[in-house]
């Protein structure tokens, strides 16, 4: 059953053809304390671009419109996205967005909420 949701999302993706735009994005350089070393080791941020579906929502809970962007989370997984949490910008169309709660996961897609990043 899984692989035949899995097939669903690939032809969605397909079917809506020039709604989909590619994103570049970048994750967060984490740090985290290697014992062997005795210091904090900063991991190097990764890039990578994929394709997803970008649109604008109203909020439930005030007048506000949120950018948001979906994505196959197969495609994550591919990059080796495995915690969502690791993911920092995007940029689309040359314009720099922040990733902010909530990123929202069914199993196969991925809805991330972007916010634009000043410079």
């Amino acid at each position: 059953m899984r692989g035949l949701v899995r097939n669903g999302v690939r032809a969605a993706f397909k079917m809506i053809g020039d709604l989909v735009e590619t994103l570049s994005f970048a994750t967060k350089a984490n740090k985290s304390f290697d014992a062997s070393l005795g210091e904090v080791v900063t991991n190097a941020v990764v890039t990578f671009s994929l394709s997803g579906v970008v649109y604008q929502e109203k909020r439930k809970d005030s007048s506000l419109i949120e950018t948001k962007a979906i994505l196959k989370l197969e495609d994550l997984v591919e990059e080796g996205i495995t915690d969502l949490d690791v993911l920092d910008t995007v940029t689309i169309n040359g314009i720099l967005h922040k990733i902010t709660p909530p990123i929202d996961s069914n199993g196969y897609t991925v809805t991330i909420t972007l916010t634009r990043a000043l410079a």
